[in-house]
């Protein structure tokens, strides 16, 4: 079953939204703090409650691996860009290859979408932005 869903630290500041590790990430389902950060932006999550790792904890979670199938987290931009519609950006759900404990997500990076016109038209058909 997939199940968009919008997640945010802060607005979206068009091409240069900013995460930074321990940023608390707001979901429909509750509180997750990032936890790591790839070169390309993309990054992966813990829920709040669980993301305080205890020296006592066996497992570091390092190690995390994707498992089911993808949704798909959309960004609108301001409809003054002359260049890009939207922006999207895929949402996994993961589990630790260690301990196998789940929970965690891995947020892929943005993907830019530009604008869609029909033919003979100057109006964007996806978000109505007009050239």
């Amino acid at each position: 079953m997939a199940i968009n869903t919008t997640a945010f630290a802060a607005p979206p500041q068009h091409n240069h939204e900013h995460i930074s590790v321990g940023d608390v990430i707001h979901t429909e389902t509750g509180n997750d703090v990032v936890i790591k950060i790839n070169e390309d932006q993309s990054f992966y999550t813990a829920p709040l409650r669980n993301s305080l790792l205890r020296a006592a904890d066996t497992c570091s979670h390092n190690q995390l691996e994707a498992y089911g199938s993808k949704t798909s987290t959309t960004s609108s931009y301001n409809k003054s860009d002359s260049t890009y519609c939207y922006k999207t950006r895929t949402l996994q759900n993961a589990r630790c290859v260690q301990c196998k404990k789940t929970g965690f997500k891995i947020y892929g990076s943005w993907t830019d979408v530009k604008h869609s016109y029909p033919l003979f038209g100057s109006t964007c058909k996806k978000c109505g932005y007009k050239k």
